[in-house]
C-alpha cells in the first residue's frame, strides 16, 4: 500500500518503455520500407526495361510480315523507311522511361548517383 498521495512509478515507467520500444521499431519499420521500395523500385525499372527491349524485338519481327502481305498484294514496301518509324518509336520510348524514371527517383529517394538522369 502507497502512503497518502503518493504515486507508484512502476506502470508509468513501463508504459513508457514500452512506447519507447515501440518507437524505436516503428523506426527500424520505416527505415525497412524505404530499403524495401528502393529495391522494388529498381526490380520494377528493369523489368519496364527488359519488357521495352522484347518489345522492340518483336515490333522489328512485324517488318518482313510487312514487307510479305504488301508483296502478296502487289503493294510497294520501303523496308528501311519501315524499319526507321519502329526504331524511332522505341527511341522515344525509352526517352520517356528515362525521364520518368530520374523524374520519380527522388520521391522514392533513390540514390541519384545510382542512375544516369545526371547524363542527359
Amino acid at each position: 500500500m502507497h502512503p497518502a498521495g503518493a504515486h507508484d512509478e512502476r506502470p508509468t515507467k513501463a508504459v513508457r518503455l514500452d512506447l519507447e520500444n515501440a518507437q524505436q521499431r516503428l523506426a527500424e519499420l520505416r527505415t525497412q520500407e524505404a530499403e524495401n521500395l528502393d529495391q522494388l523500385f529498381a526490380g520494377q525499372m528493369n523489368l519496364v526495361q527488359s519488357c521495352v527491349a522484347e518489345q522492340a524485338a518483336l515490333d522489328r519481327l512485324l517488318i518482313p510480315i510487312i514487307r510479305t502481305i504488301r508483296g502478296e498484294l502487289g503493294l510497294a514496301v520501303d523496308e528501311a523507311h519501315h524499319a526507321q518509324i519502329v526504331e524511332a518509336g522505341h527511341k522515344k520510348l525509352a526517352g520517356y522511361l528515362e525521364r520518368f524514371a530520374c523524374d520519380l527517383a527522388p520521391e522514392i529517394g533513390a540514390d541519384p548517383s545510382e542512375t544516369d538522369c545526371n547524363t542527359t
